[in-house]
């Protein structure tokens, strides 16, 4: 299960052009199955984020801020295998990349809060890591 869906995806980039970027074999039709991995391979990005700021990975209740991001990453990919990428869709990627990189770290510092404990006055205090891969360490290879 990726973090968005064709339907969610279909909201951002119109039916037609969905067509056009998927349809590799001239059908007319949407080739729904390459949708469907594109979006999980943007989700496994994000995971891999979450994954390197501590984070667990939970796909079946997901941040709506996460849905964006892996639509974003999805449409860039999608408009990349065309050689069909706008400027738009450049900077939509790229602010998606910042964005991961600024919600991850703070995942992973709200697990570092304090939170209720069972009992009335307690707290129960959790430490994480620090994240220590984002984009600009991936830039490096």
């Amino acid at each position: 299960m990726s973090y968005a869906t064709v339907d969610n995806l279909l909201a951002v980039i119109p039916q037609d052009t969905l067509i056009a970027l998927t349809d590799d074999n001239d059908t007319g039709e949407l080739n729904q199955a390459l949708v469907e991995e594109v979006l999980e391979a943007a989700s496994i990005t994000i995971d891999g984020y979450l994954t390197a700021a501590g984070m667990p990975v939970d796909r079946e209740n997901p941040l709506q801020e996460l849905r964006a991001i892996c639509l974003s990453l999805a449409g860039y990919q999608l408009h990349l295998r065309r050689d069909n990428i706008s400027e738009a869709w450049t900077k939509q990627y790229d602010i998606a990349l910042r964005r991961l990189d600024k919600i991850a770290p703070a995942m992973g510092s709200a697990s570092t809060s304090s939170l209720p404990a069972d009992g009335p006055g307690e707290t129960l205090r959790v430490k994480a890591a620090p994240a220590i891969f984002n984009h600009a360490e991936m830039e490096k290879f």
